[in-house]
């Protein structure tokens, strides 16, 4: 198997970097909820597909089912939170500098905190 390159990171990180979503979050949050209601509709075939793909009892089979409905319905409630959180840290706590906040920026398709002072 092919190993990746550093140019092949570097190319993602330009990729991620440069992400605009098409979507808003309420759009992903009812796409993800969706996805779980199907999950719970066709939990019976899915358990029969797991049973035997996997060789698990029906028990289990129905229980991971049932996980996939709650992960998806999770992932659906935390699309929906804003990521423009704000968190405060001090760069160094034993100095007296003034204390920095950080915004998490909401859309960019991975995490990059700004630093900034409050206004006095």
């Amino acid at each position: 198997m092919p190993a990746g390159t550093a140019e092949h990171a570097r190319k993602a990180f330009e990729i991620a970097a440069a992400y605009q979503p098409k979507l808003t979050r309420y759009e992903r949050q009812q796409i993800l909820f969706s996805a779980a209601e199907l999950i719970r509709e066709r939990r019976e075939d899915i358990a029969h597909w797991l049973t035997l793909e996997l060789g698990i009892c029906k028990q289990h089979s129905l229980y991971e089912a049932g996980r996939s409905y709650d992960v998806f319905t999770l992932a659906g409630q935390l699309a929906i939170q804003d990521d423009g959180q704000i968190f405060p840290m001090r760069p160094d706590p034993t100095r007296q500098e003034p204390e920095n906040f950080y915004k998490k920026r909401a859309g960019e398709g991975h995490f990059r905190h700004h630093a900034f002072q409050p206004p006095a």
